[in-house]
């Protein structure tokens, strides 16, 4: 994982009601669906926006209990361990160790009754005593510190919220050889990525101009999504160095993270909203700056994917990542090798047929990028569509042939629009690439 320290360093350093006119196209969600379905997908948006999301921060951690479900069962547990606490502290001391876990199942009591005030006080009684036990920048702390981070946005307290997770940073930088700070960035990372899903809505703030020796200077503030999302680009590339510094991490560990860093780039694609790549002579470069960053990742993905699983399916689905990512940025013949690469591989390495032409001759071509899933939407309604697809993935001569009933003819319209912008990836068709491809698709929308 050597090669991953240039770039790595290098980005560490860079930083409804349904009404007669729908939400903008960048808040539409088209779903292809192939037409032979008899009913629309069963599995809602948001059961797949949660299998997608990162985990949040601190899950799974600590020891809490299974949700209660009357105050009284809350009050005579919380006495009860109330009681063990002051007999522990009564047999050791007010900063023994011993009472850490026991205030953490109190913390998590408390927050199981509402009672967020009483759960913070609790954790920071935990963190007081692992600070005097382990010193104030110990990892030992981490896990504690991160159950008041989660307390503290319970309780609306966003900006104490925020002071911790900077001191979690803090921790990171100041222990860069602990076995366990590969984790924590990763985690700081995940819950990063989850604010920047909650964020994506929120506008950036005001512009305004700067007059520096005279000359104005409009400065463009960051969206709080844009910013989020960064950020865990930093964290996620973050961790990887200090996995492979540390040796702390499998090499399974490091593709994961290799892959959550991707997500980030696919993220930034699909929300034009963001606006990073704004108007301007410096906007080529940053678009460029990020087909290499992609580029250089997946190429490392390719080479990890090779030494991990010594699979040829797994190493031909990411050399067609690659090949996605060539051609969403134009660089078509680069695509097409990779595409034709990723055929020959699996042939020459006798994969089945049909594992071949479930790879790379679907049903239905895959759009790229892959449109993400949103919380808490469901499906509105459904347009039929035949698409003709180009030897470089682009759609044209665009016909619908029917939609559901009370589709308004706007979205028919926007719907045209997003499969002319997009790109679909090219089908094998006797093992060799279409020039020319056609298929019909039902897309379903919600917004």
């Amino acid at each position: 994982m050597a090669k991953h320290w240039p770039l790595l360093v290098t980005l560490l350093l860079a930083a409804s009601a349904r009404a007669q006119e729908p939400p903008e196209l960048s808040a539409i969600v088209f779903r292809a669906e192939p037409l032979s379905s008899e009913s629309r997908p069963t599995v809602t948006a948001a059961a797949r926006d949660a299998a997608r999301r990162p985990p949040s921060q601190g899950a799974g951690r600590g020891q809490r209990p299974a949700p209660r479900t009357t105050s009284e069962d809350f009050s005579a547990d919380i006495a009860r361990h109330l009681a063990a606490l002051d007999a522990e502290e009564a047999r050791t001391s007010e900063r023994s160790p011993t009472l850490i876990d026991p205030l953490q199942s109190l913390a998590a009591l408390y927050e199981n009754a509402g009672n967020h005030d009483a759960a913070i006080a609790t954790l920071e009684k935990a963190v007081w005593i692992l600070r005097v036990n382990s010193g104030l920048f110990s990892l030992d702390q981490v896990d504690v510190v991160e159950a008041l981070l989660a307390a503290r946005r319970a309780n609306g307290q966003h900006t104490e919220a925020a002071t911790l997770e900077g001191y979690l940073q803090q921790l990171a930088m100041r222990n860069p050889e602990d076995v366990r700070v590969s984790g924590l960035i990763a985690r700081l990372a995940d819950a990063e990525m989850a604010s920047a899903y909650d964020l994506i809505d929120v506008p950036p703030p005001p512009q305004f101009t700067l007059i520096i020796n005279d000359i104005p200077r409009p400065v463009e503030l960051r969206s709080p999504a844009l910013k989020a999302l960064l950020a865990a680009r930093r964290h996620y590339a973050e961790a990887i160095l200090a996995g492979t510094r540390n040796g702390t991490e499998s090499l399974a560990d490091l593709i994961g993270l290799e892959d959550r860093l991707i997500d980030t780039l696919y993220f930034e694609l699909a929300h034009p909203r963001l606006n990073y790549y704004e108007e301007g002579p410096t906007r080529f470069s940053k678009f460029a700056s990020l087909w290499s960053v992609g580029e250089r990742m997946l190429q490392s993905k390719i080479h990890d994917t090779v030494q991990l699983t010594r699979s040829t399916v797994a190493t031909a689905k990411a050399m067609i990542e690659l090949g996605d990512w060539y051609l969403m940025f134009a660089f078509n013949g680069a695509a097409l090798e990779q595409y034709q690469a990723a055929h020959d591989l699996l042939v020459s390495e006798g994969a089945s047929q049909s594992s071949i032409d479930e790879i790379l001759s679907p049903e239905i071509p895959p759009v790229l990028p892959a449109p993400l899933d949103a919380p808490d939407r469901q499906h509105h309604g459904y347009v039929e569509a035949a698409i003709e697809v180009g030897p470089y993935g682009n759609a044209r001569n665009i016909e619908v042939l029917a939609t559901s009933a009370d589709t308004p003819r706007i979205i028919e319209k926007r719907l045209r629009q997003y499969l002319e912008k997009s790109r679909f990836r090219p089908r094998f068709v006797d093992g060799r690439l279409t020039r020319s491809d056609r298929f019909a698709a039902r897309f379903y929308y919600d917004y």
